[in-house]
Formats: C-alpha cells, structure tokens, sequence
C-alpha cells in the first residue's frame, strides 16, 4: 500500500502518449485529442517530498 500527505495538486490536457493512452474512444467513434493529466505533489509518511 502507498500513502501520500497531499500539498498540492494541479491538471491539464495533453496529447496522448502511442502505448500508454488510448488513441481511439470507442463511445464517440472518434479518434482522443486530449488526455488529462493529474499531477500531485505529497510527502510520504516517511517525510520523503514527491511528486505522481
């Protein structure tokens, strides 16, 4: 299990990744534009700062 105190977080929208998005959304037919994008930024519970 991983836990993370959050501080911050922010989003925004990108151009999907080949491998690692979905390049094509079946509910629209359609090929995807845009992913989102969520980033958090924590420390651990042993005080370690990061960023997921």
């Amino acid at each position: 299990m991983f836990s993370v105190r959050i501080v911050s977080t922010d989003h925004y929208m990108a151009t999907p990744v080949r491998g690692l998005d979905a390049m094509y959304a079946d509910q629209r037919g359609s090929e995807v534009k845009k992913v989102p994008i969520v980033r958090i930024f924590g420390s651990t519970p042993a005080g370690k700062n990061s960023c997921y």
